[in-house]
């Protein structure tokens, strides 16, 4: 099932529930609304009925004249009274009971008395008043005092003689009310199940426009995987489907980022193995066509570009096994001051060569870090290989190593010349040479392969550190190289 038909199917059943809930609340609230008013309307008889008991017991001095009639006249007396009453323009300045006497506290009604039993809820209104004296003794009906739900007090002469109680109703009566509420739960019914309609085409309409950038985004990740990199999903909201939809652009835009340096990387290895092959078949060319001698300085150039061939492409192994997160460290605590140093010293003899001279400063106390020995003395001998290779003779380097609470701090500087700050932040990526003017091309000083820096930050992230270019003050490239610190020495 497709998420378009789950969002809809969910939307439709929880507005199904709610409609269904409030449904029964409104038609349990309408009976219960319905019988209040019934209730209500029967209560306010009862004022002209007190007025119509209240003059009777004046007429006869007492209840005794109701007592004496048969039932059924005694009420047809009243009744006929009470229509006088009602028709009597006087009847209009009957005051109107109190609220605390209208109605009384509802409780269980007594057992019937005399075995009769009293009316059901749905009797008519006669049928459901009793008329009590003062003393709460029946005078008129079936219903003891305590029965009745509204009481209206009988005054006579500003004296109460009794009481006009009526019990209320607790279904509807007849047919006119069953009817009413009848057409009152088919028009509810009605208007559930338009509400329903509406609410399947809402939710239809809004589950197509929730599930429209999802579709969107499925699409362009179906396009990414069959290769087409430049898709992107375009502007999204703000929401978790935004979001994903950002995402899913910026996983395009990182595919793309590694597709073109792959082809790239594929394009400088290329071109950088095929320049010693070319420079190797020239030679064996000039060899075998006797243009060249097969002498000992033929067999030395032929060795020196097997050479530099070699180490290009252990650069190349070890540069793709740290991509790979593949390269073998065996960390342990080491000092590394005492690492740069021998670096240094082993390397004095090629910088004196090469007139250059080297400034090194160190901490006053050994400090340890945690690495590889042997990928750290590689990651010093890059550093000095970069700086024997792009700079002046003459020229200085300098080397200052530093420790803090936050960790350890090597700055590695030479001299001019310098590197472009357009170039700095591709100085760390495969066969990036810098620019041009900085390469010396002096005899002995060799071909760089572009690879030594990129193999260095590659050392300095697998020791957790990081590594940026700057340019120096002494007119060259300046490296920071920050590595975590684990003490001092012992």
């Amino acid at each position: 099932m497709s998420m378009y038909a789950k969002l809809a199917l969910s939307m439709v059943a929880a507005g199904t529930l709610a409609l269904l809930a409030l449904a029964l609340a409104l038609d349990w609230r309408l009976g219960r609304g319905f019988i209040a008013y019934i209730n209500d309307a029967d209560a306010e008889r009862l004022v002209p009925l007190a007025a119509a008991a209240a003059e009777v017991h004046r007429r006869d001095g007492g209840w005794a004249g109701l007592r004496a009639q048969p039932e059924r006249v005694a009420w047809r007396a009243l009744h006929a009274r009470v229509r006088a009453l009602e028709d009597d323009s006087s009847t209009q300045a009957l005051p109107t009971p109190p609220a605390h006497a209208a109605r009384a506290p509802r409780q269980r009604p007594p057992a019937p008395r005399h075995g009769r039993e009293p009316p059901p809820p749905w009797t008519p209104f006669w049928a459901r008043v009793a008329i009590h004296d003062s003393e709460g003794q029946p005078v008129l009906g079936r219903h003891a005092l305590a029965a009745t739900h509204r009481r209206l007090p009988v005054e006579v002469d500003g004296v109460q003689v009794g009481w006009v109680g009526l019990v209320e109703l607790r279904h509807a009566s007849g047919r006119l009310g069953q009817a009413f509420l009848a057409d009152q739960r088919r028009g509810l019914v009605v208007a559930a199940l338009v509400m329903l309609v509406a609410l399947a085409l809402a939710a239809m309409a809004l589950a197509r426009v929730w599930t429209g950038p999802v579709r969107r985004i499925g699409s362009v990740a179906r396009r990414l995987a069959d290769g087409d990199l430049g898709a992107r999903v375009g502007p999204a909201g703000r929401d978790e489907i935004g979001a994903l939809a950002r995402d899913v652009d910026q996983l395009g835009q990182s595919l793309a980022a590694a597709d073109a340096a792959r082809r790239r990387w594929m394009a400088d290895t290329a071109h950088e193995l095929r320049t010693p092959l070319a420079v190797l078949k020239g030679e064996l060319e000039a060899l075998l066509d006797g243009v060249r001698p097969l002498d000992r300085d033929a067999v030395a150039s032929l060795h020196a570009e097997a050479t530099h061939l070699g180490a290009l492409i252990n650069e190349l192994r070890e540069l793709a096994l740290a991509d790979l997160g593949a390269l073998d460290y065996r960390m342990a605590d080491l000092a590394f001051d005492a690492l740069v140093d021998e670096c240094l010293s082993a390397n004095a003899g090629r910088l004196a060569q090469h007139g250059l001279t080297v400034g090194w400063t160190r901490p006053a106390r050994p400090v340890q870090v945690h690495g590889d020995a042997r990928r750290l003395r590689q990651l010093v001998e890059n550093l000095l290989e970069n700086s024997l290779r792009y700079t002046d003779r003459g020229g200085r380097i300098a080397v200052t190593l530093t420790a803090g609470p936050d960790g350890l701090h090597l700055d590695w500087q030479d001299s001019a010349p310098g590197v472009p700050p357009a170039m700095l932040g591709q100085l760390f990526e495969p066969f990036v040479r810098g620019d041009p003017a900085r390469a010396r091309d002096e005899a002995g000083a060799g071909r760089g392969s572009g690879l030594g820096l990129a193999i260095v930050r590659r050392i300095v992230q697998a020791h957790g550190g990081t590594i940026a270019a700057s340019p120096s003050a002494l007119g060259g490239l300046a490296l920071r190289i920050d590595l975590p610190i684990t003490g001092e020495a012992a």
